[in-house]
Formats: structure tokens, C-alpha cells, sequence
């Protein structure tokens, strides 16, 4: 009994240490520099208080959630892949495409979230009601030579599918993440262009041969190779 109170008293007692930090955290990388500090100071106590409660509860109907969900594997694979595919066609968009600027990436990067968001929140809101099966591997004894009884389901009528983005695997989340980053990043790059040159020490050499053609003021902005210790070296002369 006291080896049980102990653990518990344990638990508790990382829990709360986590929730302080969190909230010293959110509390100076936040509040401190976006509300004036005089009036933030005369209500820290209250405050951190607050941030205390709020991520306590949000913690609390999260977990509640996550208990209905029934396997968390699948959810957290696609909400990390949808991560790391929205980084990597972030990468892919600033280092292949010298047309690309920072509203592109901006747009990219917000739309990918929410379309990866929806598309993961959906196919996990099909899977808890059965209109998505999981798949498993047949039991049937078709074709075995030794006699046996077979009972055989009646026919029934197929249930209405969801989308198909709905229905994909979540192996498929990173993919449409990159996608989405880098074609929304590309159009809206295309209707909001800069007057600034993309240095090319920034896009990869597989790209050099179009840094030139989306640089504005192209005679004035002369793209040179030259020779640094055996390696060619890329840069503009004139102003950029």
C-alpha cells in the first residue's frame, strides 16, 4: 500500500513539475514580450496560474480523446509524418526553386497544415465509426482437399465509402504535406514576386541554370562563375 501511495505521489509529483515548466516557458517566450511589463509583472502569480490550468485542462480532454480513439500508433505516425513532410517540402522549396519567396512559403506551409490536419482528423473520425475496416489477412479454406463445412454470409449491400484522401494509409501524410507545400508555395510565389535576387549560394546546383531567369533586372545583375581552391563559386555582380 505504501509502495502504491509512493508511485502516485511520485506521478503527481512529475506532473506538476512539468506543468510549471511549460508554463514558465509559455510565459516568457509569449506573454513577456508581447504585453507590457509593468502591467505582466503586477499579475505574474495570476498568470502563470492561468497558463497552469489552461494546458492542465487541455492535457486532461486530450487524454480523454485519445482513450476513444483506441490505437494511438496510427495517429501519432501521421500527425509526425504531416510534421516532417511539411519541413521537407519547405527545404525543397527554398533550395530548388529561385522563384520561391517568403509569402509562398508562408501560404505553403499554413495550407499543408491544414489540409494534412483535416485529412488526418478525418480518416481517424471514419475509422471510429467502422465506415473505414482495417484490413487482415483471410482465414478461408477454399481449395483445401479436406471436407469441411462452410457457412456462407448472404450478400450485403456495400456501405457508402468516404473521400479517398479519407481512406489513404497515413504513410501517405508527408507525402501530400511536401506536395502541397511545394505547388501552393510555387503559385503563390508566381503572383507576388520581389524585386530581390535569390543569392546562389542558397539554391542547390541542379537549379543554378534558372537563378538567373527569375532575377529581375537581369542585365544589371550579372550571374559570374568563378574558381575558389578548385571549387566554382557562384555570386552577382552588381547591386542585388
Amino acid at each position: 500500500m505504501t509502495s502504491k501511495y509512493n508511485q502516485q505521489q511520485l506521478n503527481f509529483s512529475s506532473l506538476s513539475s512539468s506543468l510549471n515548466a511549460l508554463s514558465a516557458m509559455i510565459y516568457g517566450d509569449f506573454v513577456l514580450p508581447l504585453f507590457p511589463e509593468d502591467v505582466v509583472k503586477q499579475k505574474e502569480y495570476f498568470i502563470l496560474r492561468a497558463i497552469v490550468v489552461i494546458c492542465g485542462t487541455v492535457s486532461t480532454i486530450a487524454a480523454l480523446f485519445l482513450d476513444k480513439m483506441g490505437a494511438i500508433l496510427p495517429f501519432s505516425n501521421a500527425s509526425v509524418g504531416a510534421l516532417f513532410g511539411l519541413l521537407f517540402g519547405l527545404y525543397s522549396l527554398g533550395i530548388l526553386f529561385p522563384a520561391a519567396n517568403a509569402k509562398g512559403a508562408f501560404c505553403g506551409t499554413v495550407i499543408s497544415f491544414l489540409v494534412t490536419a483535416v485529412i488526418a482528423s478525418m480518416n481517424q473520425w471514419y475509422s471510429l465509426n467502422g465506415s473505414i475496416a482495417s484490413s487482415s489477412k483471410s482465414f478461408s479454406v477454399e481449395g483445401c482437399t479436406i471436407p469441411v463445412n462452410i457457412t456462407r454470409p448472404l450478400p450485403s449491400e456495400p456501405s457508402p465509402q468516404p473521400f479517398v484522401l479519407f481512406r489513404l494509409s497515413f504513410f501517405y501524410n508527408a507525402v501530400i504535406s511536401a506536395a502541397t507545400v511545394v505547388l501552393v508555395g510555387i503559385g503563390v510565389s508566381y503572383f507576388t514576386k520581389t524585386e530581390k535576387c535569390v543569392h546562389p549560394d542558397l539554391i542547390s546546383p541542379i537549379s543554378l541554370r534558372f537563378v538567373r531567369k527569375y532575377c529581375p533586372n537581369g542585365t544589371s545583375a550579372q550571374y559570374v562563375v568563378g574558381k575558389d581552391g578548385g571549387r566554382d563559386t557562384f555570386s552577382f555582380e552588381g547591386s542585388m
